[in-house]
Protein backbone atom coordinates (compact mmCIF):
# COMPACT_ATOMS: atom_id res chain seq x y z
CA UNK A 1 0.00 0.00 0.00
CA UNK A 2 1.40 3.39 -1.04
CA UNK A 3 0.75 6.03 1.63
CA UNK A 4 0.90 9.80 1.18
CA UNK A 5 0.92 12.07 4.22
CA UNK A 6 -0.52 15.60 4.08
CA UNK A 7 0.42 18.02 6.85
CA UNK A 8 0.55 21.67 7.80
CA UNK A 9 2.77 21.90 10.85
CA UNK A 10 5.54 20.30 12.87
CA UNK A 11 4.75 16.76 11.80
CA UNK A 12 4.50 14.90 15.11
CA UNK A 13 1.79 12.56 13.78
CA UNK A 14 3.72 11.98 10.56
CA UNK A 15 6.87 11.29 12.56
CA UNK A 16 5.07 8.58 14.53
CA UNK A 17 3.93 6.96 11.28
CA UNK A 18 7.43 7.12 9.81
CA UNK A 19 8.97 5.69 12.97
CA UNK A 20 6.46 2.83 12.88
CA UNK A 21 7.41 2.19 9.26
CA UNK A 22 11.13 2.23 10.15
CA UNK A 23 10.44 -0.29 12.94
CA UNK A 24 8.61 -2.58 10.50
CA UNK A 25 5.23 -2.06 12.13
CA UNK A 26 3.29 -1.05 9.01
CA UNK A 27 3.45 -4.36 7.20
CA UNK A 28 3.72 -3.77 3.48
CA UNK A 29 2.47 -0.18 3.69
CA UNK A 30 5.07 2.43 2.72
CA UNK A 31 5.01 6.19 2.97
CA UNK A 32 5.93 7.33 -0.53
CA UNK A 33 5.50 11.10 -0.22
CA UNK A 34 4.85 13.94 2.19
CA UNK A 35 3.10 17.12 1.05
CA UNK A 36 2.63 20.30 3.08
CA UNK A 37 0.56 23.40 2.48
CA UNK A 38 3.01 25.62 4.41
CA UNK A 39 6.47 26.20 2.90
CA UNK A 40 8.20 26.24 6.31
CA UNK A 41 6.26 23.33 7.84
CA UNK A 42 8.40 21.11 10.03
CA UNK A 43 6.83 18.04 8.45
CA UNK A 44 8.91 18.70 5.33
CA UNK A 45 12.16 18.08 7.24
CA UNK A 46 10.93 14.57 8.06
CA UNK A 47 11.27 13.62 4.43
CA UNK A 48 15.06 13.91 4.41
CA UNK A 49 15.31 12.31 7.83
CA UNK A 50 13.35 9.22 6.78
CA UNK A 51 14.26 9.11 3.09
CA UNK A 52 10.81 10.06 1.81
CA UNK A 53 10.22 12.73 -0.85
CA UNK A 54 8.67 15.80 0.79
CA UNK A 55 7.54 19.01 -0.82
CA UNK A 56 5.46 22.12 -0.42
CA UNK A 57 2.36 22.25 -2.60
CA UNK A 58 0.97 25.75 -3.08
CA UNK A 59 -2.63 25.83 -1.77
CA UNK A 60 -3.38 29.29 -3.19
CA UNK A 61 -5.58 31.16 -3.92
CA UNK A 62 -7.13 30.78 -0.44
CA UNK A 63 -5.40 30.89 2.96
CA UNK A 64 -7.84 28.72 4.91
CA UNK A 65 -9.52 26.41 2.43
CA UNK A 66 -8.47 24.14 -0.39
CA UNK A 67 -10.32 24.96 -3.59
CA UNK A 68 -9.72 25.77 -7.21
CA UNK A 69 -6.16 25.69 -8.50
CA UNK A 70 -4.73 24.88 -5.06
CA UNK A 71 -6.96 21.85 -4.74
CA UNK A 72 -6.00 20.73 -8.24
CA UNK A 73 -2.28 20.97 -7.37
CA UNK A 74 -2.80 18.72 -4.34
CA UNK A 75 -4.88 16.24 -6.33
CA UNK A 76 -2.17 16.14 -9.02
CA UNK A 77 0.59 15.58 -6.43
CA UNK A 78 -1.28 12.74 -4.72
CA UNK A 79 -2.18 11.18 -8.06
CA UNK A 80 1.42 11.37 -9.27
CA UNK A 81 2.54 9.57 -6.10
CA UNK A 82 0.08 6.77 -6.97
CA UNK A 83 -1.32 6.84 -3.43
CA UNK A 84 -3.52 4.04 -2.17
CA UNK A 85 -4.10 5.87 1.10
CA UNK A 86 -3.94 9.56 2.04
CA UNK A 87 -3.27 10.31 5.71
CA UNK A 88 -4.16 13.75 7.04
CA UNK A 89 -1.56 14.22 9.77
CA UNK A 90 -2.36 17.68 11.05
CA UNK A 91 -3.47 18.92 7.64
CA UNK A 92 -5.49 22.00 8.51
CA UNK A 93 -7.75 22.18 5.47
CA UNK A 94 -11.02 20.45 4.68
CA UNK A 95 -10.94 18.11 1.70
CA UNK A 96 -14.00 18.19 -0.54
CA UNK A 97 -15.57 15.37 -2.56
CA UNK A 98 -13.54 16.20 -5.69
CA UNK A 99 -10.39 15.36 -3.76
Amino acid sequence: MRVVILGSGRGSNAEAILQAQHAGQLGRARVVAIFADQPAAGILALGARFGVPAEFVDPAPFKTKLEGEGEQRFIAAVTAAQADLVVLAGFMRVLKPAF
